[in-house]
């Protein structure tokens, strides 16, 4: 089940104006999918490049959602082995097309499979609460969404660093 997009209608039915944000380190393709002719719901998604990760699919620039959903899709690939400082550039831009859209809710999938842990991306422990911040920042009520982590060891670790972030702020 695409747990998000079933949060995004459920709150798209209350009436609320919605966005999606994904950071996992895999495109968020399904979702986009789900929304990509709709204008209703933003999605907007932070992930390694397709070209060299998984789904290998999808999750490029130019899918920009159809017809009337056209603008409210956007992928931001990063290339494998992205540190902190290349990441945050991609995630602002993402922040500020969510801030753009003013949304009620903020559905944000989170993947801490972007750690270094992971092997694809090379994030790490105050990365996590530096995303925590940016997320914040929305102003928006936030419903987050574990998605990705594959190491049991740091998972935890920096889902509570991303709490933290948004705590901080």
């Amino acid at each position: 089940l695409n747990n998000v997009a079933i949060a995004a209608q459920h709150a798209v039915d209350a009436g609320a104006r919605v966005a999606v944000l994904d950071v996992d380190a895999h495109a968020g393709n399904g979702t986009a999918h789900l929304f990509r002719r709709r204008s209703d719901v933003l999605v907007v998604s932070v992930h390694a490049d397709t070209r060299h990760e998984y789904p290998y699919f999808g999750g490029r620039p130019d899918e920009v959602g159809e017809g009337d959903g056209s603008g409210f899709t956007r992928h931001l690939p990063v290339p494998p082995g992205t540190i902190w400082s290349e990441y945050d550039e991609a995630l602002s831009l993402a922040v500020h097309r969510v801030a753009q859209h003013r949304p009620d809710v903020v559905l944000v999938s989170l993947g801490v499979d972007t750690a270094t842990a992971d092997g694809v991306l090379r994030l790490d422990g105050d990365d996590y609460r530096r995303l925590g911040e940016r997320l914040a920042l929305l102003g928006a009520p936030l419903v987050l969404v574990q998605e990705g982590g594959y190491d049991l060891e740091v998972l935890g670790v920096h889902v509570a660093n991303v709490l933290e972030g948004i705590e901080q702020r």
